[in-house]
């Protein structure tokens, strides 16, 4: 844990090699929370700012996680105050800024889902501990730490990184940790199959398929003590999991017998696991026990020559199909205005790494109630790539003009889960932004229907969720307008 009590002061001076001719502007944060923000400059992917931003960072005895880092995030400045487009971004690990008081790179990586190739970011940091008992000046803006939750302070984008010298790394700052390093799994065997079957073992994060073992053939309990090392990058949710599936070759198609998931989470907290993992089948029975060794070794960039697999990369299979929106009503929400009670509507996000993607349907408000009854209908035809850790989300906000709304919570469900079990139907109680206990439910009927050939059908509004569809997956399923 680390204290970071004193003035902060962030130079932004130059941005390199900007993707997507953008209008750049700059921040930093602390986990979600803005501390300052760069003038924009028009139209141009190489910006030089120049300025030089203060501010204080008080509460004495906050004490911030060691995953928690200053971010320097990049956005394009949008058509509209809540459309700007995140570019990237490189962090300054807190621990490192408390030790040394300072960081600094002419040149640091910008990340977004992936390295974006070329783009740099030319910043400095320094940091002015307060003395004990001295006020911060007064020209400066405050933050008083003790006055957010530890929740909004962490996780940061530099989660999991050793921090080396002063090259700063980052990675797009979506919920979850940061993992980069090389693993090293051994399959070594399988025991207590029911029967001697030809079986070999597929490794695979999300859809992507990392491995699979040599088929061992008619027997009772193989052994194959194989190997597989590769470099491994990215953020991840607790629920992310390296999939090992005992497989059933056949000379149609090869079946799953059991699966096994090893949370990542497991090699932040060991950097060593020797397993006996029973591998469950989809009727929750035990196919067999998989022996397993899992080794992680952190390291800043790819081994020349080693396979990588970068998390935020990994997708599922290409999607479309239709949503029938049904949004009842909420009861019992918070009320977030002073002066008489909240003016709630909720707007349906597709969104991923903290950053709302796409938005899908919107309804009206309704004033002065903590009850909102909306039965709002609405169709959407969706179709795009969508990442494994992508979620829709139902969010709850209090209409105080576009600016000033104010989210009162928030219901979401991965959006692998949402396509494979036909929607989300419901009352569901609220949750806060960070994951925690919220107030009041939230009532919805939203029905998905798979489509898989043709034009999108006619009455419905078409969402393309960007760069994320797959143009060539259109074209060949024949879905032009």
């Amino acid at each position: 844990m680390t204290s970071l009590v004193g003035i902060v002061t962030v130079s932004f001076n130059s941005a390199s090699s900007l993707p997507n001719d953008p209008s750049p502007f700059a921040t930093a944060t602390l986990g979600s929370l803005e501390l300052c923000r760069t003038e924009t400059i028009g139209g141009t992917p190489h910006p030089v700012w120049n300025e030089t931003l203060k501010f204080a960072l008080v509460g004495a005895g906050v004490l911030l996680p060691q995953t928690a880092a200053i971010d320097l995030n990049i956005w394009s400045k949008g058509s509209t105050p809540m459309s700007a487009e995140f570019l990237g971004s490189a962090c300054v690990p807190v621990s490192h800024l408390a030790k040394t008081n300072s960081a600094a790179d002419s040149a640091a990586a910008i990340y977004n889902a992936a390295i974006i190739d070329g783009s740099t970011l030319d910043y400095a940091v320094e940091f002015q501990p307060l003395p004990p008992g001295e006020a911060p000046p007064e020209d400066i803006p405050v933050y008083d730490l003790s006055k957010f939750k530890r929740s909004k302070l962490a996780p940061s984008t530099c989660a999991g990184f050793p921090f080396v010298g002063d090259a700063t790394r980052g990675l797009l700052a979506q919920p979850g940790v940061t993992l980069e390093g090389v693993v090293k799994v051994k399959i070594d065997r399988a025991t207590g199959l029911d029967k001697s079957d030809d079986t070999f073992v597929r490794m695979r994060l999300g859809k992507k398929k990392i491995f699979e073992t040599e088929t061992i053939k008619n027997a009772h309990e193989p052994v194959w003590k194989e190997e597989k090392e590769f470099f491994l990058q990215g953020r991840f949710t607790t629920d992310t999991a390296i999939q090992f599936s005992l497989m059933e070759s056949d000379t149609v198609y090869d079946s799953a017998l059991g699966t096994y998931g090893f949370p990542l989470s497991k090699l932040l907290e060991e950097k060593h696991h020797e397993l006996v993992e029973p591998a469950v089948s989809k009727e929750n029975t035990v196919a067999g026990k998989l022996t397993l060794v899992i080794d992680f070794t952190p390291m800043h960039g790819k081994p020349e020559g080693m396979e990588a697999v970068y998390l935020e990369n990994v997708k599922a299979d290409p999607v479309a199909g239709k949503i029938d929106f049904y949004i009842e009503k909420a009861e019992n929400i918070a009320d977030m205005d002073s002066i008489g009670k909240t003016d709630p509507f909720i707007q349906v996000w597709i969104s991923a790494m903290q950053k709302q993607l796409t938005m899908l349907t919107e309804t009206d408000d309704i004033s002065n109630t903590l009850n909102p009854v909306w039965r709002h209908s609405d169709k959407v035809f969706i179709r795009g790539t969508f990442l494994d850790a992508a979620y829709i989300g139902f969010r709850i906000y209090d209409k105080e003009g576009i600016k000033q709304a104010k989210i009162t919570g928030v219901v979401e469900k991965n959006i692998v889960d949402f396509f494979e079990e036909g929607g989300i139907t419901g009352t569901f109680p609220i949750k806060m932004e960070d994951g925690s206990k919220g107030e009041g439910t939230l009532t919805v009927k939203c029905v998905f229907t798979k489509h898989t050939e043709g034009p999108p059908p006619m009455g419905y509004k078409i969402v393309e969720c960007g760069d994320q569809f797959d143009r060539k997956w259109k074209k060949d399923k024949n879905w032009d307008m």
